[in-house]
């Protein structure tokens, strides 16, 4: 499901450029809309450290070293 999101949006770019960044510079805006899209890559993993110790602190649960 979370890669239909990227999939979505990275096909969409070119519409979402148009419809939320200014008009004047196409290029400006498409780029804009690429760089939001490349962002997203970096702070998904960093969401995911910052969840995963607020839910170690909050519940009080050990991280998993799971050896297998």
């Amino acid at each position: 499901m979370e890669w239909f999101d990227y999939a979505s949006y990275g096909y969409l770019a070119t519409i979402i450029a148009v419809v939320f960044f200014p008009k004047s510079n196409g290029a400006a805006g498409l780029l804009a809309a690429y760089g939001i899209f490349a962002i997203s890559f970096i702070v998904r993993p960093l969401g995911g450290i910052v969840w995963g110790m607020w839910e170690i602190v909050s519940t009080g649960a050990r991280p998993c070293h799971c050896r297998f």
